[in-house]
């Protein structure tokens, strides 16, 4: 008998679609605009027609709302979404108040 796992969030995402600059840091830097495809107080994911790299430093600009939100992460996954294109998934490594507030709005929340 096969056992069952059922992965749950620590924080949940809701859908998105709202632009994103994505910084990658380091010796090998790249920056791409982009689109988030969901969107959380612990991370976001975003499409992207380039590779980052699993594990690599990003930093995050996401336009919501006539706002910024700026948030170094960590990518975590990359799933190819098209023959030109990744779905890429990014764990948030801090989130200043200005930010945690921001995206607690999308959720109803009040930080």
């Amino acid at each position: 008998m096969a056992a069952t796992f059922t992965h749950k969030r620590r924080f949940p995402r809701i859908p998105s679609d709202y632009p994103v600059l994505v910084r990658r840091l380091g010796d090998e830097a790249l920056e791409k605009l982009g689109r988030t495809s969901s969107l959380g107080l612990g991370g976001c994911a975003f499409l992207s027609e380039e590779s980052f790299g699993v594990a690599s430093l990003v930093e995050l600009l996401i336009s919501i709302d006539m706002r910024v939100v700026s948030a170094p992460g960590r990518i975590v996954y990359e799933n190819r979404a098209s023959p030109s294109g990744f779905e890429i998934g990014v764990e948030f490594l801090e989130l200043g108040a200005d930010e945690r507030r921001i995206l607690s709005r999308l959720f109803n929340l009040d930080f």
